[in-house]
């Protein structure tokens, strides 16, 4: 069954963008997809995921759906617009989402309006009950807004 479309529906929209694979798009029918944390694994992420949903506005780890119908993650903010990736590794850190990897072209903020009443799970990753040291990362799932580019 195909979902119907309508170029004037931002929810409908998103949901037929759904079928397009992004690499770190969950399985469908996800209905935990943090159940592999452990107890202060999970203490963490979540501590962290409510500091990160205080700051306003467009953030690193959030998505976006380009003009070309093609999805993205916000890897930078700027004062005046964000970059964006379709790669790269999302750090979950106490005061918010820092990226590593490389960058698109910068979209200027007004060009970058969200879509309501939707969010999209995204990975991060943090180290393992938040002990600084070489390979103890774990990765986890938030769900991020989500943001359209508009003609400009």
């Amino acid at each position: 069954m195909t979902t119907p479309t309508d170029d004037r529906d931002p929810l409908a929209v998103y949901r037929a963008s759904l079928t397009v694979p992004y690499a770190d798009r969950p399985a469908t029918g996800v209905s935990r997809p943090n159940a592999h944390l452990d107890a202060r694994d999970l203490d963490i992420l979540v501590d962290r995921s409510v500091t990160l949903n205080r700051r306003s506005g467009a953030r690193a780890g959030d998505f976006i759906r380009l003009l070309d119908g093609s999805e993205r993650r916000i890897a930078y903010c700027w004062d005046d617009g964000v970059q964006t990736t379709d790669h790269g590794s999302f750090y979950l850190g106490d005061g918010g989402i820092s990226y590593s990897g490389g960058l698109d072209a910068a979209i200027t903020l007004d060009r970058v309006r969200p879509i309501r009443h939707i969010s999209r799970l995204g990975r991060v990753w943090f180290f393992h009950h938040d002990q600084w040291r070489a390979h103890s990362s774990v990765h986890g799932w938030l769900d991020f807004r989500v943001y359209e580019e508009v003609g400009g």
